[in-house]
């Protein structure tokens, strides 16, 4: 997919977005976190679950692939979300809610790898981003 096609498809996937169907945090009991590093064009990718409200860790799953997309702003979704699903088919449960290091709403498009990945796996996110990218 070239850096153009994938706007292209953020922009369409913007009408999946839906704020209106909230959490009901009394009903969470599983929190999932992800984060990626890199070494060259070797990403890996790590899966915590966390039970809530305890927050005790009940499982990491972990995966290492050659990443096929560039690093380009705003279009993390692209380079970091196979690695992240993935990760995800090795969780022995579904989590109840997802956080994710990179940007959800906050982002040019509304598409952040956060909504992106929300969307994908039809589970509710929050975007955790470590860097400023878009808005005020």
């Amino acid at each position: 997919m070239t850096p153009e096609e994938a706007i292209r498809l953020q922009n369409e996937l913007k009408s999946k977005i839906d704020l209106t169907n909230r959490v009901d945090i009394s009903k969470v009991k599983l929190i999932a976190s992800s984060d990626l590093a890199y070494d060259g064009d070797i990403g890996y990718a790590v899966i915590l679950l966390y039970s809530y409200p305890s927050l005790d860790l009940l499982e990491i799953v972990s995966v290492r692939k050659k990443v096929s997309f560039p690093y380009i702003p705003g279009l993390l979704a692209f380079r970091e979300m196979p690695l992240l699903i993935d990760a995800s088919a090795k969780l022995k449960e579904k989590p109840d809610i997802w956080l994710i290091d990179g940007a959800g709403l906050a982002h040019p498009r509304r598409m952040g790898i956060a909504t992106h990945f929300g969307i994908y796996m039809n589970i509710p996110t929050v975007g955790c981003a470590k860097s400023h990218l878009y808005g005020k």
